[in-house]
């Protein structure tokens, strides 16, 4: 499409019809399963699906009009099926905040969660990686390493699979703490994944610490038994895979202070 006065054109995308069609469907059989059982869960699956469709579709140019033909559709249904488990007022999560807090759509709310708002969307543009670039130069290297440091699919995960045996601000605060942190441990620095995680409470709750976002980190696996250990075999063991450099060492002996372990030396291998 030939841009203004310029010699310059620009291009205009937007989502095929059955994309479209596709990204109704999904949505609407989300909000059937709320509809049947309206639990925190269920609104959760919900909203990784449309964060998973904004995040998928946003580098088309005039995806925000699209999904306002979504939301046309689906929010019909989603009144209808919903009028009589749904709120005008309840929590606004911290990722919800993260992702679509200058948006000014009409705010739901089922099980007390806020459903994130289907049009919520606008172009992003995307990145583009020049021709002479690949994994084997150091340039590549680091653009891929940049445009990996937030694993959005274990963002969807973490929706989708909250912990049952805890509270809602904690599940919600996992998520937050996830995208602060950029997908890495907060010790380390290492890539966390869907399988190498955990939540480290820095005043531990047997001390009365709680779920607050200020008392949480998330780190590895390895990193979370060594913040824990007491017995020299398991330091020794799981000191070199986690410090790769000195200022992790900080971070640690830091944690391990306010959980009521000593701290450890450098060169105590």
């Amino acid at each position: 499409m030939k841009k203004g006065k310029a010699n310059g054109y620009t291009n205009r995308s937007r989502m095929c019809d059955k994309a479209k069609i596709n990204a109704v469907d999904k949505l609407k059989n989300n909000i059937k399963t709320i509809a049947a059982n309206p639990t925190v869960d269920n609104v959760n699956k919900y909203n990784s699906v449309v964060l998973g469709l904004h995040n998928y579709y946003k580098i088309a140019t005039l995806v925000n009009l699209d999904f306002v033909d979504i939301a046309f559709t689906v929010n019909k249904s989603l009144d209808c099926r919903t009028k009589n488990i749904r709120n005008k007022h309840g929590t606004l999560t911290s990722t919800y905040q993260k992702f679509y807090k200058q948006y000014n759509w009409k705010k739901r709310f089922i099980a007390n969660m806020i459903l994130f708002p289907i049009a919520g969307i606008k172009f992003t543009m995307p990145r583009i990686f020049p021709k002479d670039w690949n994994r084997y130069t150091p340039e590549g290297r680091l653009f891929i390493h940049q445009r990996l440091k937030m694993d959005m699919h274990t963002v969807y995960y973490l929706l989708e699979n909250s912990n049952p045996n805890k509270s809602v601000e904690f599940n919600d605060n996992r998520i937050s703490l996830f995208i602060a942190q950029q997908g890495k441990c907060h010790v380390s620095g290492e890539n966390l994944s869907k399988d190498n995680m955990e939540v480290h409470h820095i005043k531990p709750l047997s001390l009365g610490g709680n779920d607050n976002y200020k008392n949480l980190v998330i780190v590895t696996k390895e990193t979370h038994k060594l913040i824990h250990a007491t017995k020299r075999e398991t330091i020794v063991h799981y000191l070199p895979l986690v410090l790769k450099k000195e200022r992790s060492l900080e971070k640690l002996n830091k944690l391990r202070a306010l959980a009521g372990n000593s701290e450890i030396e450098m060169n105590y291998c």
